[in-house]
């Protein structure tokens, strides 16, 4: 989808080590304790959602 990157396992990973505010959800992601499909749900869920425009706010 324009104007959102990507969103991988590998990319989600790092995101979480750069910005460790849960720690109990972050260790859960680390060791693959999540299940992969819950977490390609949320990534669709993600996905679905409009990027945001700034010119067409005003």
């Amino acid at each position: 989808m324009k104007g959102f990157p990507k969103l991988t396992h590998k990319g989600i990973l790092k995101r979480h080590k750069n910005n460790p505010q849960d720690q109990s959800l972050h260790k859960a992601i680390e060791t693959n304790e999540i299940k992969k499909t819950s977490f390609d749900e949320l990534i669709e869920k993600g996905v679905k959602q409009k990027p945001f425009d700034k010119k067409k706010q005003k």
